[in-house]
This record gives C-alpha cells, structure tokens and sequence, in this order.
C-alpha cells in the first residue's frame, strides 16, 4: 500500500457558471500548477499526496436551499464537470491519480460565508460533508502542509475568511458513541431529529459477479474495493479527525454476501455490502429512502421501484450523476 505524503488544501471561488466550459475558463490553470507541482512531487516514488479541493458555493445551507434534494442536479453537475476537468488535465500532464507516484485528490463544497461576522460557530462545529462550512475545515485538524487560493479578488475574500475561522475554533471534541437511552425503540426518535442515525449504504459488486466483466483481472476485490470507497467517503463527510473508526462485520442476510457497518460518527454509519443483482441492498432493506445511480443505468432505478412495489415497500427517491468525460474536444488529447 502506498503512503501518505504532503497535504494541501485548494480554496477554490465560485465560477460564473457550472458548466464544462466555464469551470474550465476559471480554473483550468491554476488547477493544472496545483496539480503539476504536487504529482512532481511524489513522481516516481511509491507515496500518494492528497489534495482536499473545497469548491465555495454560498448559500447551500440557507432556507431557500431546504430539502437540499433540490439543489442536488446543479451541484452534481457542477462536480462531475470539476472532475471532468482534473482528469483531463492529469492525462494531458501524465499525472497519476489515486495509485502510487500521484494524487489523491478529495472535493467538497464549501458553503461561503460572505463576510468574517459569519464565521462564527454555532451548536457542533462538527458538519457532515460533502457541503460543510469555512469553520468546519478549519477546526478539522487535517494538517495540510500547503494552502492555495486564487490570486484574483474572488479568491483572496475567502484567505482572510479562512484564518479568522481558523483562529476561532474551539477545542477538538472527544468522539463520543450515542448514549444508550438514544436507541429507536427505548425513547422515541422522530424522522426529523438530529439524534437519529443516518445510514449511507453503499452496495459493492461481489466478486462473483464480475468473473466474466472485460478485463475482469484487473480489477481489484471485494476487499480493496470496499476499503477505497471507505477512505474516499470519510475524507469528503467525516472532518472529525476520529481515526478509530468501529468496524463491524458480518453477512447478508441470505448469507452470500459480505457487510461492513462503520461507525463514522455518532449518527452516521457507512453500510458496505456486497451483491450478486441488480437490487442489490434495495431489495433486502425497506428502510433504505433513496437511490444513486449514473445516467446510464437509469433504467436500474425504475426496475427497483418496480420490485419494491411488488413488496408493497415505499419507492425510493432516484438521483442521477453524471457520466464523467475524458475531456478530449475540451481542448485535450
């Protein structure tokens, strides 16, 4: 396993727009420099530098942005044309990404105070990603060994945001399991409350399933594959600095398959559990609320629904990401 190397953080403002080519008209350059001299420096080696990229958007937590579903669509665009982007420019400067010799590069959204009254903190400084605020990055404790931002005006308002935030915040407080008397089924807990486990359940393709995949192998397993997707998740929505994370792990219901529960924070869990179908995990849990699938397998959420209907089980509420590019007829070859 490759190790860790240098940390930065890339303060990044808004764009005029979310699309391609507008993210690539503010960004493109100072991306590739960023890129450039942090692959430079794991080239060739065996260590991986992680880039944490906050991409501000103000407002994201405002009432007008509440159920944040609606503001899913344009933030998902914006994303998968962010990314669209760093992968053009790593082929197009041979730049490694997420293996040994290159980046590791995590984005989240940054929900942009628009002045230093703003950076203040209130109830738990502590935010679940991927949408967190100046003072939850700040008070995070991930140890960053640079820190860029723009040159241009948008760029500098957020420097001076930042360090007020970072001279504000408080003392790291202890993770902490949920007390007992927070179990559903002993004291009531509503749908709405704070105080109620939230579970991300992520269905990984069991190994079985890809025996007869294109290239099958090289792909990576059950195992590796779950691990990867752990460390990507807790790096955009756990700013705890809780490393110790309780792992819990078991088997399907029908036994076949594997399942992993960790224990992110003290209402949120991460459920990895592994499929031999299209349902997969959506088959078996009535209490999961919504799907996310690619645009291309659209057609696998209505078959979803389908069969939960036949169950007489709620439908699920289905989010579509786009299909990242390579960027080639943006400018790359």
């Amino acid at each position: 396993m490759a190790s860790r190397a240098a940390a930065a953080l890339f303060l990044l403002p808004p764009p005029p727009s979310f699309s391609l080519a507008e993210v690539k008209v503010s960004f493109e350059q100072p991306l590739s420099d960023v890129l450039s001299r942090l692959g430079q420096s794991v080239r060739g080696t065996d260590k991986i530098a992680i880039l944490d990229i906050a991409l501000a958007v103000p407002t994201l937590h405002s009432a007008s942005n509440k159920p944040q579903a609606k503001i899913f669509p344009p933030l998902q665009h914006y994303l998968a044309s962010f990314y669209t982007l760093i992968g053009a420019i790593a082929t197009a400067r041979d730049i490694e990404l997420d293996s040994p010799g290159g980046l590791d590069i995590r984005v989240v959204f940054l929900d942009q105070p628009t002045s230093s009254q703003d950076v203040s903190y209130t109830g738990s400084h502590f935010e679940t990603g991927p949408i967190v605020s100046l003072q939850t990055i700040a008070s995070s404790g991930r140890q960053w060994d640079q820190i860029f931002y723009l040159g241009n005006t948008a760029g500098q308002e957020l420097r001076p945001l930042f360090w007020e935030a970072s001279r504000k915040r408080p003392e790291v407080q202890q993770y902490r399991k949920p007390p007992p008397y927070l179990v559903p089924g002993i004291e009531p807990i509503g749908p709405n409350s704070p105080d109620r486990e939230r579970i991300l359940t992520i269905g990984v393709t069991g190994d079985e399933l890809l025996k007869k995949k294109k290239y099958a192998e090289c792909l990576e397993s059950w195992e590796q594959r779950y691990q990867s997707t752990a460390a990507f998740l807790s790096a955009i929505m756990d700013f705890t600095g809780n490393k110790n994370l309780e792992v819990e792990r078991t088997r399907t219901a029908d036994g076949r398959g594997q399942v992993v529960l960790l224990q992110v924070q003290p209402y949120l869990r991460f459920k990895f559990e592994e499929f031999f179908d299209v349902c997969g995990p959506t088959a078996t849990d009535e209490e999961i609320t919504a799907l996310v699938l690619s645009k291309e397998t659209q057609a696998g959420g209505a078959f979803v629904n389908s069969e939960r209907a036949k169950k007489g089980w709620h439908t699920l509420a289905v989010f579509e990401v786009d299909v990242l590019h390579s960027g080639r007829g943006h400018g790359y070859q």
